[in-house]
Parts: structure tokens; sequence; C-alpha cells
């Protein structure tokens, strides 16, 4: 009776048994197999999410570099000609001697609301604006006599102790002919109520506050303007002019330097690796600026060269470059970038010709992505100067 009964037991604790043997070999094997594909699986996932991630993460960086550049430079180049721009053509366009504390400014100065310094064989451009900051009504004044530290004008109204203001004088009808000088009001209290100084010595300045204004102009000389001028005008740009020059440096950053003052490049956006920029300029007075595509054919009117005649100009175009910092491992970029002017220079990271294939991997190039911001920006304060 208790046979069957037993040997059913026995049969359940021997499958018991083969229960808690485990896993066999070939069991364990197909698991770490499952296991390393989706190791493998997991980690090309979280690879290809990361570089995405630095691609998306350089490429907004060179985004806002990009915008963050171009927008200083075009607020800066919209006020350029204040108070200067109704200068005529055999003035506007002089070159301007410039002195700080007796060392004269660099680059030297040329009379104009935006000056473009091409740079060699493709290199980044620069840029330099020039504006005043006066707030009186009188932006320029012709004198009718002069000594070299002197000047009488017809009023001498709006022109006050430390204002800056240039001197052009004794031009002829040919283009950017006028002398000129930058000097520093340093009296306006002569009894023909007419005259101002330009000298060195100590001076009252309108203008007080911090910082202290210094004890003596730093840009008159003792030799005030030379030879005295027969004719001319001076134009008021006030206390605090600004000359600006925009430049790549490092090959990679835009810098803006303050050059009346000596001071200092300040850093304004990182990344910027190329500057390009063009003068508009109306030659044929339509008041278009149009550029060689039209039909019928219309003449070029963007270039290059320093114009001839700079009343003509009427606006610039500017484009900017910027690189993102992610080093891909595949070339992502095998065209040069291009704008309206043309196509970018190209040059690898360690400065060798952007034609060649350099050593390092990572100084190609082709290897990194790159954004264009271009804009035409218009030189308003010439355009109201010159209008009919």
């Amino acid at each position: 009776m208790n046979m069957p009964m037993n040997l059913n037991i026995a049969k359940a604790n021997q499958r018991l048994a083969r229960k808690q043997r485990g896993f066999s070999l070939v069991e364990m094997l197909v698991g770490v197999a499952i296991g390393l594909i989706a190791t493998v699986a997991i980690v090309q996932m979280m690879v290809s999410s990361e570089s995405r991630k630095r691609t998306t993460t350089s490429g907004s960086d060179a985004q806002i570099s990009g915008v963050l550049g171009l927008f200083n430079l075009e607020r800066d180049i919209r006020k350029a000609g204040h108070g200067f721009g109704t200068a005529p053509g055999n003035i506007m366009g002089c070159n301007v001697s410039a002195t700080v504390s007796g060392v004269a400014v660099a680059p030297a100065v040329r009379f104009f609301p935006v000056e473009i310094i091409q740079g060699a064989a493709g290199a980044p451009d620069q840029i330099i604006s020039f504006y005043g900051n006066s707030t009186f009504l009188t932006a320029s004044q012709p004198f009718t006599s002069s000594t070299a530290t002197t000047k009488t004008l017809q009023t001498r109204n709006g022109f006050q102790q430390g204002d800056l203001v240039v001197v052009a004088g004794n031009a002829t009808a040919v283009m950017a002919s006028a002398n000129c000088n930058l000097v520093q009001i340093t009296g306006n209290a002569a009894a023909d109520g007419r005259s101002v100084e330009h000298l060195t010595g100590a001076y009252a300045n309108f203008y007080p506050g911090p910082p202290a204004p210094p004890p003596a102009s730093l840009y008159n000389t003792a030799a005030g303007t030379g030879a005295a001028y027969t004719s001319g005008t001076m134009f008021n740009l006030g206390n605090q002019p600004l000359r600006t020059l925009w430049y790549i440096d490092n090959s990679r950053t835009l810098f803006s330097r303050e050059t009346l003052s000596g001071a200092a490049g300040v850093e304004v956006a990182e990344g910027i690796i190329d500057l390009q920029a063009e003068y508009g300029v109306d030659s044929n007075g339509d008041g278009l600026i149009t550029d060689g595509s039209g039909m019928p054919a219309t003449p070029n009117e963007w270039v290059t060269a320093t114009p001839a005649d700079w009343t003509q100009v009427r606006a610039i175009r500017v484009a900017v470059l910027s690189r993102s910092r992610q080093f891909e491992r595949d070339s992502v970029t095998t065209v040069a970038p291009g704008w309206q002017g043309g196509a970018f220079t190209m040059a690898n990271l360690d400065g060798s010709a952007g034609a060649t294939v350099p050593l390092t991997a990572a100084d190609n190039w082709r290897n990194y992505r790159y954004r264009v911001y271009e804009k035409v920006i218009p030189i308003r304060n010439l355009i109201w100067g010159t209008a009919p």
C-alpha cells in the first residue's frame, strides 16, 4: 500500500533536485551574449547621443557668437558719421593729423564715417567706425581766420571746452584734398565772442565728472595745427567721440578697440574667424546700390577699393564667419562657406593653407561646422548729410 506513495515522493524529490541544479553552461553563455549585445547597443546609443549633444551645443555657441558679433558691429556702424556727415567731398576722407599725448593715433585717422582695411590675400578685413557725441545743434562752423592755436568762427555757440574738433581747410577741388587736424577746445572766452583756442596748458573742462578731466589736453601739441589755415571748417565731435577698430585676433575672436583714447582691445565675440566687408557706392547717383545682376545689366556698385568720392558711399555690407568648437571625425564642411561678396578664404587651424591637409586631423578646417551672418548696413548720417 505504501510503495506507490513512496515512489511518487521519490520522483518529486528528483524533479526538485533537477530544478535546484542552476543554469547550464549553454544557458549562461547565451545570457552573457545577450548582455554584451545590450551593453554595446546602450554604449553606442550614449556615444551617438553625446556626439549629437556636443554638435548641437557647439553649433548653438557659434550661432550666438555670430549674432552677437554682427549685432554689436552693426549698432556701432549705424552711428558712424555723427557730427560730420555734411562734409563735402574735398574734405570727407582727408588724412587727419591726430596725436594722443604726443603719439600719433594708429591706424592713421581718415575723416570718414566707416573705413574698411582690406585683409591681404583673403585674410580678415578690419573696419573702423568714426562718430562724435556732441549734444549741441552746432555740428560744423566755417572759420574766417586762424593761427596755429586759435580759430575765429562765424559763431562759437556749441563749441565747449573739452570738445574734440576736426579742423579742415585749404581744400582744393580734388577729393579729400583738405588739410585736417584733430584738436581739443581749451578756451572759448576770447573778447571777440567768436574765437576758440586749442592750447596745451591747463583748462576748465565744460564736462566735469568722473573720471576727472586731465589738467591739460592730451590731444593738442605746442605746434597746434602748424601753418595757419587761410580758410576752412571746424567739425564738432563732442567731448567723447569714438573711433572704433573692429578686427579678428587670436584667429577666432572679434575685438573692438577705441583708437582715439589709446584704449586696449575688448573681446566682443569668441569663435569669429573671419570678417569681410565691401563699400556700397552710388556711383551713378540713382539712389540705388546695384550688384550688376539686373536686366538690362546694371553696374556693380559693391566694391572693396577705397572710393574716390567718399560722399557717394551709402552703406557697407558685412559678413562674419563663426566656427563651432566641436571637432568632427568626418569632413562635415567640404566647400568653403560663402557670402554675397564671394567665398571665404579658409585656413587650417594651425595656420597652414586651407588647400593642404594638416598633419594633425584636429587642425583640418573641414572637420568643423560654420555659420555665416551678413548684413547691409546703411550709413545714415552720410545719407542724411548729402541728401538734396
